[in-house]
């Protein structure tokens, strides 16, 4: 008889690899495999069980090459599957994983672990909804499995199924109390879905059970921030920063909150460090060319691109015309690379700089010496930064095409015929932002039945697909909505400049209208939501900002609810018509 040694067979070795498994003697088990190998290469369960050892103690490759060598042994039993699946999640080899596991649940259907592996091979693939499936399948093989119930909520909050999510969260926590990840992860939730009091509670029970866990630490701070507890806000942050002195996003973060609440020296420096975050959209156009200080180049010639979008770059032209007198007296060239739909208004309002689509950054760099070059986000350390900086009562910066103009009148009057002219609002009421856009945005039907004038003429600048929803509105409200028919609200930003132009007033939630309405001069309000953290550029509380001096911010209930904003809106609005009528001048 074959054996190890004299007194030990080959089987009764293998059974003694597996006493030592189960009662976790994992070495002990190694050395025996390797001896069962040594003297019978060809054994196949030895091979499966050196190949579980590897997986279990985080060597998947190695797990991987001795479970195939088992199953081309003979050796296919549902676990020998399982455990392959398992170590190709660790790879990271989903597709894979997933074939395998297929394999072993053909065979044992019920197997919560199974199902939980599953789960992972589909979410590694993106594929949440059937990770979802997959989690769900787990918990109703083992109802009290914790791991389960908060994989679900892992996979359901990725599928964009929050409440969902929170759920299987709460089932996590009634199966495992103490369940860290899964308090933080439902105050993350509870946040998205703006239940803030809920948010708070869930954070503050994750931190009690790992109070040093830097990320829960500054979800808690942004929810702070978002919701106007500032100084709390910035306590967290700075935990954070003790923590994890290395955290880009907690840097951001935090700096988002200094620049919210008008500390810009050290809100912009921490601003810097968007650029380390892997959720930062912005696209680095600096082709590794020196960055400028703001200070003057004479002689040289300047870069400045776009970083972000279409709002960002409206709010950051405010500073362009300082750039152009700087470089107008030190004797420096500026090329201001930004968004091609841009490009023609921004030319037009500061035609001492060069104006360029970014695309052709690349051909600039090649043919022209560029001396230094700035994201166009980072000039505000150098212009901005501190509130005496700005300009106190700064006229329209953007300057819409006269010729435009012209023609958008004459659109509008098809609409009007010979009535007596009447107060025209331009109303843009959805954020297009992935983020943060529902919050930001606030229902059409709202706005008209708030805004019931007979002296107000409502003017679509909403960007977008919107025409069955304005239909939609309109059949509610009885109220029309002028779209002017020849402009694509979306592409022809000259042209919404000019539409926005002939407008008398604007009321707008936080987005690209705004800021192009703002920058235009035109009379404008701007609805801004209740958790507006991120929206750092509207300041904290107060009606104003410095960025935009004669714009008004008429801001959401903390209760989440427009009807108290937007009947403040629909007085102002009654005022001016009003006073318009009685031929007085709006102040």
């Amino acid at each position: 008889m074959v054996g190890i040694s004299s007194t030990l067979s080959l089987d009764q070795a293998l059974a003694l690899v597996v006493q030592n498994l189960q009662n976790g003697r994992i070495a002990e088990a190694e050395t025996l495999c390797r001896k069962v190998l040594s003297a019978s290469p060809m054994n196949g369960p030895a091979n499966f069980y050196l190949g579980l050892i590897a997986q279990q103690g985080g060597r998947p490759a190695d797990a991987v090459l001795n479970i195939e060598r088992a199953q081309k042994l003979g050796v296919a039993d549902p676990q020998t599957f399982q455990v392959l699946a398992a170590a190709f999640v660790s790879l990271g080899r989903f597709p894979d994983a997933e074939k395998a596991i297929r394999k072993a649940l053909a065979k044992m259907p019920r197997a919560a672990e199974a199902h939980l592996i599953l789960g992972h091979a589909l979410q590694g693939q993106g594929r949440f909804d059937d990770a979802a499936s997959s989690y769900r399948a787990a918990t109703k093989a083992d109802p009290k499995s914790a791991t389960a119930h908060y994989n679900l909520g892992v996979a359901l909050a990725a599928a964009g199924r929050r409440e969902e999510a929170a759920k299987a969260y709460g089932s996590a926590i009634k199966a495992s109390p103490a369940l860290f990840q899964a308090h933080a992860n439902l105050g993350v939730i509870w946040h998205d879905l703006g239940k803030w009091n809920e948010a708070i509670a869930c954070y503050d029970r994750a931190l009690e059970i790992n109070p040093n866990d830097a990320e829960t630490i500054n979800n808690r701070a942004i929810l702070y921030r978002d919701t106007g507890s500032f100084a709390q806000a910035a306590r967290d942050f700075q935990k954070a920063l003790e923590l994890r002195p290395a955290s880009a996003d907690v840097h951001r973060n935090f700096g988002l909150l200094l620049l919210l609440t008008q500390q810009f020296e050290r809100g912009w420096a921490e601003y810097e460090w968007r650029w380390q975050c892997a959720d930062f959209q912005g696209r680095d156009q600096s082709h590794k060319l020196p960055r400028w200080d703001g200070r003057p180049i004479p002689g040289g010639n300047l870069l400045i691109w776009n970083e972000q979008g279409l709002g960002d770059e409206i709010l950051f032209s405010g500073m362009m015309d300082e750039v152009a007198r700087q470089a107008a007296t030190a004797g420096f060239s500026v090329t201001w690379a930004t968004e091609e739909r841009l490009v023609p208004l921004f030319q037009r309002s500061c035609p001492e700089l060069s104006v360029i689509s970014s695309q052709e950054i690349g051909r600039l760099v090649e043919k022209q010496g560029i001396t230094a070059q700035i994201p166009s986000g980072s000039i505000g350390q150098y212009l901005r930064p501190h509130l005496d900086r700005f300009p106190a009562d700064r006229p329209a910066y953007l300057r819409a095409s006269k010729d435009r103009i012209a023609e958008v009148r004459e659109a509008l009057r098809k609409h009007t015929g010979d009535r007596e002219p009447p107060l025209y609002v331009g109303i843009s009421w959805s954020s297009a932002n992935r983020d943060i856009g529902a919050l930001k945005t606030v229902g059409l039907t709202d706005i008209l039945q708030a805004i019931n004038a007979p002296s107000v003429c409502l003017i679509d600048l909403q960007y977008g697909d919107t025409q069955e929803e304005r239909r939609q509105a309109s059949e509610r409200t009885g109220m029309e909505i002028i779209h002017v028919d020849a402009l694509d609200l979306t592409r022809d930003i000259d042209g919404v400049a000019a539409l926005i132009s002939c407008c008398d007033h604007v009321v707008s939630v936080s987005n690209t209208t705004a800021h192009l309405a703002a920058a235009l001069g035109t009379p404008t309000t701007v609805l801004i939501p209740a958790a507006s953290g991120k929206l750092w550029y509207w300041g904290a509380e107060k009606p104003t900002t410095p960025w935009y001096p004669g714009v008004r911010l008429v801001r959401q209930s903390g209760g989440g609810s427009w009807a108290q904003a937007l009947s403040d809106v629909a007085g102002m609005l009654s005022d001016t018509s009003r006073m318009r009528n009685a031929g007085e001048k709006q102040p």
